[in-house]
């Protein structure tokens, strides 16, 4: 007897063999828990500019070129050029990469309300998540163009 599951949003399937009174599990590739926690975690450090604890969210690979000193600064000095931030939301829907380049990635669009001179602007960009080991990172937060 096979019994399977496909799960064609998280881009998972599995599947239970069973033969000669032995059961067997196959699985495509394991599923990530979603995304949407982390990326809310994400989103509200960014709102309060909360720049250090934002380093520690990073992928490895940036958080070991940066220091959390330098990227405070880099980061804080790009977004007070742009004025004071007012909120940060999610727009859409997580969407999730197929995993089949060895590793899981997620995406989704957000909006950041910004404040400048008594104006307010609202830029919409990009959030790029990825799996690392217990939780979703950030690779970039860029904005659409």
């Amino acid at each position: 007897r096979l019994e399977a599951q496909v799960n064609p949003d998280r881009i998972t399937a599995s599947a239970e063999l069973w033969s000669a009174g032995r059961q067997y599990k196959l699985v495509d590739r394991r599923a990530v828990p979603d995304a949407d926690a982390d990326l809310a975690t994400i989103l509200g450090l960014i709102e309060r500019s909360d720049w250090a604890a934002l380093h520690g969210w990073l992928y490895a690979d940036a958080r070991d070129t940066m220091t959390q000193a330098e990227f405070v600064a880099e980061v804080g000095a790009a977004f007070d050029a742009m004025g004071t931030i007012v909120g940060v939301e999610q727009v859409g829907p997580v969407r999730y990469g197929d995993g089949r380049a060895g590793f899981d990635v997620a995406s989704a669009a957000v909006k950041l309300t910004m404040s400048l001179g008594g104006t307010q602007t609202e830029l919409q960009a990009t959030a790029s998540l990825i799996w690392e080991t217990d939780r979703w990172s950030v690779l970039s937060i860029a904005p659409d163009s």
